[in-house]
């Protein structure tokens, strides 16, 4: 099983049925593990060289090319947001982009940052706290997600709310 699947698998109930984005997608790979459950995905990257062609054959997925720092989506589009793999690409936007993602998040939502990559563990740290176990900080820490063995092992979930 890909890691993909084992991430979906955890957050399924916050994927089936559901509008998601997930933002800096690279090759889409967490799109496509999660287009199985949710009732849309839209994934969005800066550019479209690394997508994955199977993205483009499935129905309930919607790529587009975007500035995840200026998405051009009405407000409160989504109920759930992901950021897999990417932080340390958006890094240097990373406020911007939390902000907008914020904005077409709808209320009840939620934002995940998740990494299994250590450059975006080690910046998750230093955003969030922590340097061994649990990252703890102002935001919840998705221990219930990463740490049940159903999980990633070695990587980090963080749920971010509007």
């Amino acid at each position: 099983m890909r890691n993909t699947d084992r991430i979906v698998r955890c957050l399924l109930p916050e994927i089936e049925g559901k509008e998601v984005l997930e933002v800096a997608c690279g090759t889409a790979e967490f799109s496509l593990s999660a287009a199985r459950w949710a009732k849309r995905v839209t994934c969005i990257d800066i550019e479209e060289s690394r997508l994955d062609e199977r993205v483009k054959k499935q129905d309930n997925i919607c790529f587009r090319v975007m500035d995840a720092s200026k998405m051009d989506f009405e407000g409160e589009a989504f109920d759930t947001i992901i950021v897999y793999n990417a932080i340390y690409h958006i890094k240097d936007q990373y406020d911007e982009i939390l902000e907008e993602c914020r904005r077409v998040l709808k209320p009840e939502g939620h934002i995940f940052l998740i990494s299994t990559w250590k450059l975006d563990l080690a910046l998750m740290r230093e955003k969030f706290g922590g340097t061994q176990g649990p990252m703890e900080g102002e935001h919840f820490v998705g221990e219930e997600y990463s740490n049940q063995g159903k999980g990633i092992r070695e990587g980090g979930i963080i749920r971010l709310g509007k």
